[in-house]
């Protein structure tokens, strides 16, 4: 019970915030989706800037903090007038209640997650929550294969919700699932919204989201799931804005953009893309999106110039003789995706998104669907090359680890993509 009303401020928090920005552009599933998502963020960086004011997890500020934020955004959005938006998903509703039972089922068959879930994320959650002022002792290095030098962005979430129901195995697990049905969410309605057929919404993110070894991704504890949101969210607003013509659509943008930026490294290098590539497109008003961008990010910026230690599993490949980048590892980083993404573990859904992104030819790559393909193309370069030039791990069992985990990342956004490329009604 307590979890629920933990989730339900944060729900709040977001949707309200998400109302004084855009004013009821959106319909009101979307609003709500997108503003859970939102909410969660703006929860996690509380729980971030009172860590750093106090030095230790105060018990009492986080809920006055957050319930008086609340009162007042409620307090704005009382006098702002907006038109009501006539809305007829009852069944992408129902199909998103559906898809929480194998989501659920799968998280109780893993319920502690996967090798990093315990060993990174809900390791730094604890001590945020339990170390007190010894809780920057996470980023000893002597605890390197803690990936000490990703953000906070997930564990900070799973704080809040442990400030009101202790500490609980059953939180991160519980997130990884919410986590996943919002990721579901945001694609289904967000590809409604963009005037894709309800029925196409559905059997896209169904592909996506039942995939029996997606769900285990998703629901692993992981932060790639949170990553995978707020890169889709992000990705969905742009979209929106050039649609509708509105740029307070872009700030929704510039603030996924900036918590996609904590969430891990990966997150990080995501989102400088993605802020090149919306700013290579003449906005109207730049400087209110990098503002927003700023704002918003400013966790990630506190974290990396005055938090971060070294990273200790970080060689650089061209800068040493004893473990040299070479010829052959090249050739394993860029043969290696083509034997991942023909997988049997993805069901062929790789193919049909590469063949499905043929058959919409020009399409796919028509002004702003474009904005995608040269996302996912520049992120995976960038992540090919610190393949090649990290030698700290073998490359045969590094990719065989975490390639998977960063191409499912990328699926719901894919397949965005995809679907908006073939099945837009005005395409």
């Amino acid at each position: 019970m307590m979890y629920l009303f933990a989730l339900a401020v944060a729900v709040a928090l977001g949707y309200c915030t998400l109302r004084l920005i855009v004013a009821g552009r959106l319909s009101f599933y979307l609003s709500l989706f997108l503003g859970a998502a939102l909410g969660l963020g703006i929860i996690g960086q509380i729980i971030f800037y009172l860590q750093l004011l106090g030095n230790n997890f105060n018990h009492f500020l986080p809920p006055l903090v957050s319930l008086f934020l609340l009162v007042v955004l409620f307090w704005l959005n009382k006098s702002l007038k907006i038109q009501s938006h006539k809305n007829s998903n009852g069944l992408s509703l129902l199909v998103l209640i559906l898809l929480s039972v194998p989501l659920w089922l799968e998280a109780n068959y893993y319920p502690l997650g996967g090798w990093d879930a315990w060993s990174c994320w809900n390791l730094k959650a604890k001590f945020i929550y339990l170390a007190e002022d010894h809780w920057k002792d996470i980023f000893t290095p002597i605890l390197w294969r803690s990936n000490i030098h990703y953000p906070l962005g997930l564990p900070t979430i799973n704080v809040w919700f442990w400030h009101w129901s202790g500490v609980s195995q059953s939180v991160p697990m519980l997130n990884a699932v919410v986590l996943a049905l919002l990721t579901a969410g945001v694609l289904l309605l967000g590809l409604q919204e963009l005037k894709v057929s309800q029925w196409i919404s559905i059997v896209v993110t169904l592909s996506v989201f039942t995939l029996a070894f997606g769900n285990t991704l998703s629901i692993s504890q992981y932060s790639d799931i949170l990553f995978s949101l707020y890169l889709l969210a992000a990705l969905v607003c742009y979209l929106l804005s050039r649609d509708l013509k509105d740029n307070r659509l872009l700030i929704l943008t510039a603030v996924f953009t900036g918590l996609l930026s904590f969430t891990k490294n990966e997150g990080l290098a995501a989102s400088v893309i993605l802020t090149l590539l919306v700013l290579s497109q003449q906005l109207h008003r730049p400087w209110a999106f990098i503002s927003a961008l700023i704002a918003v990010a400013l966790p990630t910026i506190i974290f990396i110039l005055w938090m971060v230690p070294p990273n200790e599993t970080f060689i650089n490949g061209l800068a040493t003789i004893s473990k040299p980048s070479t010829f052959l590892r090249l050739q394993y980083v860029l043969v290696y995706p083509w034997f991942e993404f023909i997988s049997l573990k993805w069901n062929g859904l790789w193919i049909l998104a590469v063949v499905g992104l043929m058959l919409a030819g020009g399409q796919a790559m028509k002004k702003p669907l474009n904005i995608i393909g040269l996302f996912v193309a520049l992120y995976l370069a960038v992540l090919m090359a610190y393949y090649q030039i990290n030698t700290f791990f073998e490359i045969g069992w590094w990719m065989s680890m975490t390639f998977n985990r960063i191409v499912f990342a990328l699926m719901p956004t894919v397949f965005l993509w995809l679907a908006l490329s073939l099945f837009r009604k005005d395409a």
